[in-house]
């Protein structure tokens, strides 16, 4: 006999955050990182709103951002004090769900090709900031280490 312990909540209770990475430094400058972006995604700068959007106590759990991205294969990237929005245009293996899974799709493309990173757990480049602290300490993180000349 065989016993699992499971949980069962409402949707409207439950959140996925992001796992964020951060880039402490990047040899390229934004023009050429863009060009080596642009083979696999239309990179598209975000336009600041005017005034920022409102909360309420009723609010998701997550925080609310601008550049956040709203659906599968967009991508968020945050650099000299500009967000881009990265959409997907390549080709994604379709029969094999974990090429399929957005991280996966930014390790391929972006983290091993073109910025050298092999293994994202050890590489000393590579910081995290969990989703629940939203974009905007992961600006205010890649701010701080841009002011230190990191």
């Amino acid at each position: 006999m065989c016993w699992f312990l499971s949980v069962i909540y409402p949707h409207d209770s439950m959140a996925i955050f992001d796992y964020n990475r951060v880039i402490k430094s990047c040899p390229l400058s934004t023009p050429e990182l863009i060009a080596k972006l642009e083979p696999n995604f239309t990179v598209t700068p975000v336009a600041r709103p005017a005034q920022p959007e409102p909360t309420s106590p009723e609010a998701d759990i997550t925080p609310k951002h601008y550049a956040k991205p709203s659906h599968k294969r967009q991508f968020a990237m945050y650099r000299d004090g500009q967000w881009y929005h990265l959409e997907l245009t390549a080709p994604v293996d379709e029969s094999d769900p974990v090429k399929n899974i957005d991280s996966q799709i930014l390790t391929d493309l972006v983290l091993e090709p073109v910025l050298g990173i092999h293994d994202l757990r050890t590489h000393p480049n590579v910081a995290f900031v969990g989703g629940d602290r939203g974009l905007q300490e992961m600006e205010a993180k890649t701010d701080a280490m841009r002011e230190q000349g990191a």
